[in-house]
C-alpha cells in the first residue's frame, strides 16, 4: 500500500550516516534515496552549491525524493525581553548581531532561508512547505 506504517504492518528503513564532504558524494552512493534530512546543514552551503549537489546526486535520488532541512538558521536570535547596555557590558541585541556576524563572516555560515528557496525554485525543486521555529 501506501507510505506511512498502519497497525500490523511494518516499514523497512534504512538509515545511512556518513562522515564525508557531502558535495564530494558520487552519484549512487546510496543508491535510491526517498528521504534526504538535512538537519542544521542548509546554513552550512551556499544556496546554490547546496541545490547543484543535490541535483548531481539525483541519479542517487528517487524521483519523488523529499528533503526536509529543520533547523535551517536564518540568524534571527534574540532574547526577550531584551537586556539594554551597562557600561562596559553589551546588551543582548549587540551580543546577538555579533554572534550573527561571525557565523556569517568567520564560520560561512548561509543565514538567508528566502535564497535557498529561491535557488530550490530557479533550479525547478518544488517546495512543500517552510516556516518558522517558535522555540
Amino acid at each position: 500500500g501506501g507510505g506511512g506504517s498502519e497497525e500490523g504492518q511494518t516499514v523497512a528503513v534504512t538509515v545511512s550516516l556518513l562522515r564525508k564532504d557531502f558535495r564530494q558524494l558520487q552519484p549512487r552512493t546510496l543508491g535510491p534515496i526517498h528521504l534526504f534530512v538535512a538537519a542544521c546543514f542548509a546554513d552550512l552551503m551556499a544556496p546554490d552549491d547546496l541545490v547543484r549537489t543535490l541535483l548531481r546526486l539525483s541519479a542517487g535520488l528517487a524521483a519523488s525524493t523529499l528533503i526536509y532541512a529543520p533547523i535551517t538558521f536564518a540568524g534571527q536570535t534574540f532574547m526577550s525581553p531584551s537586556s539594554p547596555r551597562e557600561g562596559a557590558i553589551p546588551s543582548d541585541e549587540e551580543v546577538m548581531s555579533i554572534y550573527h556576524g561571525c557565523l556569517q563572516h568567520q564560520q560561512g555560515h548561509f543565514l538567508n532561508p528566502p535564497a535557498l528557496i529561491d535557488s530550490f525554485s530557479r533550479h525547478g525543486v518544488p517546495l512543500l512547505a517552510q516556516g518558522p521555529s517558535h522555540w
